[in-house]
């Protein structure tokens, strides 16, 4: 992963809203890299989303800091777990589900559709 101090900076200038759309299209990534051949790609972007999730959290309000938190702990069983449950296309299909459904409510939650 690239220097994680350089992605929080850049990602800190942004306003909240558009904060939580970055992490929106990661989640959107995650869910389309595991349900292709490409399920190692997102990897990278679930470790990221973690970091994400964290550093956008002081800056909005108690439901979204709820949720995120939420998010960041599912994020990080499935990576703990990886190998049990990659190789399970039920289990690959409802992480992507979920993993997309949580891409629409942050793009709600932003504003960014209004």
């Amino acid at each position: 992963m690239k220097d994680l101090e350089s992605i929080k900076q850049r990602l800190m200038r942004e306003e909240p809203k558009r904060r939580l759309g970055h992490l929106a299209a990661d989640f959107l990534r995650i869910a389309n890299f595991i349900e292709s051949d490409c399920a190692n790609e997102a990897k990278p972007i679930i470790r990221e989303s973690k970091w994400f999730a964290e550093w956008i959290a002081p800056d909005v309000n108690l439901e979204t800091q709820q949720f995120l938190s939420e998010a960041q702990s599912f994020l990080a069983l499935k990576e703990i777990q990886w190998p049990f449950w990659i190789e399970n296309k039920e289990s690959v299909h409802a992480t992507a589900s979920t993993v997309r459904i949580w891409s629409n409510d942050l793009l709600k939650k932003s504003g960014l559709l209004d």
